[in-house]
């Protein structure tokens, strides 16, 4: 990566007109500092209200105003440097590139806010071959400036201006008169023409449409369908109903519909998905783009029209009361869950083994310590030896040091008295194990087997009880314990819609430290109500924002939801799983 600024060939100005809601606008070119930035809105150049971020990125940056501009004011970004070189390479030192760079850099700056500002001047056209003189003459009050009687260059006009505009709008006014006669006296010629050579035509019948009072026979001339369009206005109906019968009929050929009494158009279902689809593109886009200059210039919360962008530059736009278990690491800009030492919760990863009868493998998971021999997680005739196994796919490595395992209330792990022996047993395939720990069991009813041992690391974990190959053997309750992550769960502040949105779409920027999937042990939600009716959002991986963190969408139907306008997402991390949410955008509509 280059350690100074790139100077590419975009122009050293941009404008824009406000919108009366919008507060950033980008400015496409390199500057070196802020104050290298001038800001104009219409024709006032500004000295505050705003701040400038990007100094120093070759990509440009944006401007962020306090109070978004007017609607309609023309905003003009530029670069202005100070044409001027303070620095000065010594003899006999070590000249560094970047010192060079950076020089060439800022020439090439200055030449190019030179060409831009002659690109302002006037100026002959590159095809001309005129040698007359461009000097303009010294100004002369209320004089208006002329071409001399020679046409060699330019000079002040000999009458006054006030006196010289009447004539200037009377000359005006004749040539415009002329033209439009001349106009009518052609379009004349033409209608004739076309109606003595198309008879038959229903544009040029007999009933000239221009001079026809009756619309619905206009209509009939030109072919359309009847006026019964109560979506438009009396005055325009027929304009706008002539206008969507032809639209109508594009879109019925290409595989929509068109309701002509309701006014409304459907896009065939194909264009309308790949159309959804292109806009689902440019909003990931545009939320990536928002994100990273979030990122860059370190701001926080920024809301849009219709939409919010958070990086967690700080926990302003968390509504903390209701999260749980969210760890904010200012370092970072990020939220995760925090790690716990303990009892993993009992609905963490999948059983597995091969006690499942009774109340199946599930039932040694189901936080009940008390249950009968033909409630628990059993097999009625047992392997000979070791073989006889439950335990749980976490998912992702975890490190266990102790289990607790109860036997049924009715028989010990074995249905028989006597001492029985057993494995605590670890693997990183669920094929090849090791035994983390090992021992006998007293083998009376209702007993707790209770084992700690050194901590080991690894996505699987069983206990390994011996059969004598006949009775059974059986299981109420297993736990393990270790060193796990936390479920955490992030909610938004809320943010108000203008109008009551019928969906929601959802950018997140995650890094997943452990394995995660989707909507699984990362869940993503969005709110109408103020975070009292949550909808899921199906996240999609969309690619690489960084070498660490994946750009994640989804979108929400709210359609279903009680109305409101007080938009929140939440997103929650489950299953032990260690996760990073590094920033959220909503857009609502």
């Amino acid at each position: 990566m280059s350690d100074h600024i790139q100077i590419g060939a975009a122009a050293p100005r941009a404008q824009y007109v406000a919108s009366g809601a919008q507060s950033a606008f980008t400015y496409p070119f390199p500057i070196f500092k802020p104050a290298d930035l001038e800001v104009w809105l219409d024709a006032v150049l500004q000295s505050g209200g705003y701040s400038v971020s990007g100094a120093g990125i070759s990509s440009g940056g944006t401007v962020i105003f306090t109070a978004p501009p007017a609607n309609g004011v023309v905003v003009t970004l530029r670069r202005r440097l100070i044409i001027a070189r303070t620095s000065d390479l010594q003899n006999d030192e070590v000249i560094r590139a970047k010192v060079i760079n950076d020089e060439f850099d800022i020439q090439t700056a200055a030449l190019q806010q030179v060409a831009d500002d002659l690109a302002l001047t006037v100026r002959r056209a590159p095809t001309s071959s005129s040698t007359a003189d461009l000097t303009l003459p010294e100004p002369e009050a209320g004089r208006y400036l002329a071409w001399n009687a020679a046409g060699t260059g330019l000079a002040n006009g000999t009458a006054d201006l006030e006196t010289a505009l009447p004539a200037i709008e009377t000359a005006a006014g004749h040539a415009a008169t002329a033209i439009a006669k001349a106009a009518e006296a052609a379009a004349s010629a033409a209608q004739a023409a076309a109606a003595a050579a198309s008879v038959g035509n229903p544009l040029h019948r007999g009933q000239n449409l221009a001079d026809l009072a009756d619309t619905a026979a206009a209509r009939v001339n030109l072919g359309a369908a009847a006026a019964a369009h109560t979506h438009a206005a009396a005055e325009v109906a027929d304009l706008t109903a002539v206008a969507r019968d032809v639209v109508g009929a594009m879109i019925v050929a290409a595989g929509g519909s068109y309701d002509d009494a309701a006014g409304t158009i459907a896009l065939p279902a194909a264009a309308g998905a790949a159309l959804l689809d292109r806009l689902a593109f440019l909003e990931a886009n545009l939320a990536v783009t928002v994100l990273r200059d979030q990122i860059d210039s370190g701001w926080s919360v920024l809301k849009m029209v219709d939409g919010v962008a958070d990086e967690f530059e700080d926990q302003t736009g968390i509504d903390t009361a209701a999260s749980t278990n969210e760890t904010y690491d200012s370092s970072g800009d990020y939220y995760h869950a925090p790690s716990f030492t303990g009892a993993i919760p009992q609905g963490t990863g999948a059983p597995l083994g091969n006690l499942t009868n009774g109340g199946g493998l599930a039932a040694a998971f189901d936080g009940v310590g008390a249950q009968t021999y033909a409630a628990s997680a059993n097999i009625s005739t047992s392997v000979g030896g070791l073989g006889n196994v439950i335990g749980k796919d976490f998912g992702n490595v975890v490190a266990i040091y102790r289990i607790v395992a109860t036997a049924s209330t009715t028989y010990p792990f074995l249905a028989v008295s006597g001492s029985v022996a057993y494995q605590v047993e670890y693997s990183s395939d669920n094929s090849t194990w090791s035994v983390a720990a090992g021992g006998a069991t007293g083998g009376a009813a209702g007993e707790v087997l209770d084992v700690s041992f050194a901590s080991q690391s690894a996505r699987y974990w069983r206990l390994n009880i011996s059969g004598n190959g006949s009775n059974g053997v059986g299981v109420a309750e297993l736990v393990f314990y270790g060193v796990v992550v936390d479920a955490m769960t992030l909610v938004s502040i809320a943010f108000t819609a203008e109008a009551v949105p019928t969906d929601a779409r959802l950018v997140v920027l995650h890094q997943p430290v452990d394995s995660v999937t989707l909507d699984t042990d990362l869940i993503a939600e969005t709110s109408r109500d103020g975070g009292t009716t949550w909808t899921a959002a199906a996240l999609a991986n969309e690619g690489a924002f960084d070498a660490s963190t994946a750009i994640l969408a989804g979108t929400a139907d709210l359609s279903a939801q009680p109305a409101g306008t007080a938009m929140k997402w939440r997103l929650k991390t489950l299953n032990t799983t260690e996760q990073r949410i590094h920033g959220v955008w909503m857009q609502w509509r």
